[in-house]
């Protein structure tokens, strides 16, 4: 084991002589806390000197950081114990999970002194460093975090901003209302409008503040600018107040998919004869074998307990049994004026697959992991000796053979970096200038020759692809969510994260959840070679099926 720098041994003296100081500075020096004895002095040794030592398993390390400030906390002493484990975790390199336990054991001791000596730490210093600071303080619901969260609020990198916004809504700390209703109207920050939305929102819910409040996200949701007007919706639509048909009905004729989707959510959890027939005429007016064409299928098959394949069927059912109808008590039992329900509900479109999960989607990107151990022999039972990289090229050309006519695509390989195809779905249309996707079988010769001609250059593309580098999935999702048209998302790796903007999976999880929550991105994974947990995470987070292949 390698021992504990000098330095750090002397950080965590330090601390342990700053114990009266920080005590006084709290107000907390009336209460006594008992002195270490040498025995927890050695063992608090041992421990910082194991979690310093990156030879050590990961699972030694943080039982190592967890234990440290067990006791900390039982000497009532986490503010030193803190300072002296940051010493160490905050290193450029330390392993990004490990720090996240770290954040996880400090954020457990909530008392006053650690808020104030993390409070300082969220305003300043390098990203990764604050983001920690924010993490640890989760657990700090005192009225220093609440002031520095709420400087956090202007700060121009969006992660920590957004990650303030949380904090606040986290501690349910009513008087940041104000503070984040002015972030929210301003809008200055796109990435912010929608935490800060919420957590005004959640702070607000319940209170003398909410009809005013209410109104102020009906606002929103009527706003010119569609993410403003996205996650307004999203908010509103998460309520089954009856009140909110009105709004569903609007939403379903919005003109971007994403808040049509949330319509269709809030419609298909609230059945009534308005609610069926506003998805049946919307069903007509979306392209065939697009996301949102099958989500309305699903949701009516659900309804009715059958299903149709076109929608002049599902029209004229609807027309002859409207008045008969009634909502189904169990879903998928046959309703009132329908007919006996077959098998299985669900479209009964042939769809592109990937990996064997089938697409239904007119606007996905599929992310294709390139780093060097995709080069490695793949283990698939009966295969034929392929690497991993030739396995996921073949996939792509059946699936580039497969998808519906007109169909919107991008490929975005990843290893040190990100190497996006296209530069956004829209490129995959003839004309740049339209924003809707064309109804399935009325394609103009134009732009049947452009769909032609789109899959042969994605064929070549498909060819070339090579591997090397490392595994940057952060920004791999990054580059694909700055699309405002996907709609669906097909995601390929044979690793964990050990390069880009962030490398630990919780905080990518999490940054994930951030971006998605009111836009409804599906996004399936494939885990090929290694079963590891993000890739799960991932898919149940976000509506999608999970694959691994050894």
């Amino acid at each position: 084991m390698h021992g504990l720098p000098t330095r750090l041994v002397a950080m965590w003296l330090a601390g342990l002589a700053a114990a009266p100081c920080l005590a006084r500075a709290t107000g907390a020096d009336a209460v006594a806390r008992p002195a270490p004895s040498a025995q927890s002095e050695g063992e608090d040794e041992r421990d910082l000197a194991l979690v310093a030592d990156d030879k050590a398993k990961g699972d030694a390390r943080a039982a190592a950081i967890r234990a440290y400030m067990a006791r900390a906390k039982g000497r009532g002493r986490c503010a030193e114990g803190a300072r002296a484990l940051d010493a160490i975790v905050l290193e450029p390199g330390f392993p990004a999970w490990l720090r996240r336990v770290g954040a996880e054991a400090i954020a457990t001791c909530g008392d006053e002194a650690t808020a104030r000596y993390l409070a300082p730490l969220m305003l300043r210093g390098e990203t990764q460093a604050r983001l920690h600071a924010l993490r640890a303080a989760r657990g700090h619901a005192h009225q220093a975090v609440f002031d520095a969260a709420s400087k956090v609020l202007a700060d121009k990198e969006p992660r920590l901003a957004c990650e303030a916004a949380e904090l606040l809504e986290r501690h349910k700390h009513a008087p940041a209302l104000e503070r984040l209703a002015e972030v929210a109207r301003k809008g200055k920050e796109r990435a912010l409008f929608e935490p800060a939305l919420r957590a005004a929102t959640a702070l607000a819910t319940g209170t003398p503040s909410w009809p005013e409040w209410e109104a102020q996200l009906a606002a929103f949701a009527a706003d010119k600018d569609a993410a403003r007007r996205r996650a307004a919706c999203a908010l509103l639509l998460s309520s089954d107040d009856a009140r909110r048909l009105d709004l569903a009905r609007a939403a379903l004729s919005d003109e971007h998919w994403s808040i049509r989707a949330q319509a269709v959510r809030w419609l298909a959890r609230n059945p009534t004869r308005q609610a069926v027939a506003a998805l049946v005429e919307r069903l007509a007016l979306e392209s065939a074998g697009s996301r949102l064409a099958t989500d309305i299928e699903s949701a009516l098959a659900r309804l009715a307990g059958f299903d149709f394949d076109t929608p002049a069927e599902w029209a004229a059912w609807w027309k002859n049994h409207e008045a008969a109808w009634q909502p189904p008590t169990t879903a998928g039992k046959p309703a009132t004026g329908s007919k006996e329900a077959p098998a299985s509900l669900g479209t009964n479109q042939a769809r592109a697959k990937f990996y064997g999960i089938e697409v239904a989607s007119a606007r996905a990107i599929y992310i294709v992991d390139l780093s060097g151990s995709m080069a490695e022999r793949s283990k698939v039972a009966g295969g034929d000796g392929s690497t991993r990289l030739e396995l996921a090229q073949q996939e792509l050309l059946q699936l580039v053979d497969g998808l519906p006519a007109g169909s919107w695509f991008n490929i975005v390989g990843f290893h040190d970096t990100v190497h996006p195809w296209l530069e956004r779905l829209a490129d995959c249309a003839p004309d740049k200038k339209a924003r809707t996707m064309p109804i399935a079988g009325e394609l103009s010769a134009r732009a049947r020759k452009h769909d032609e001609d789109l899959r042969a250059r994605a064929r070549e593309h498909v060819r070339r692809l090579a591997t090397g580098g490392s595994t940057n999935i952060y920004d791999a999702f990054a580059r694909a969510f700055a699309d405002p048209d996907v709609d669906t998302i097909c995601f390929l790796t044979d690793g964990t994260p050990t390069i880009g903007t962030e490398t630990e999976a919780i905080a990518i999880r999490e940054e994930l959840a951030r971006w998605n929550r009111s836009r409804l991105v599906r996004i399936h994974c494939i885990a090929v070679g290694e079963d590891n947990s993000l890739p799960k995470w991932i898919a149940a987070d976000h509506d999608g099926e999970h694959r691994f292949l050894p």
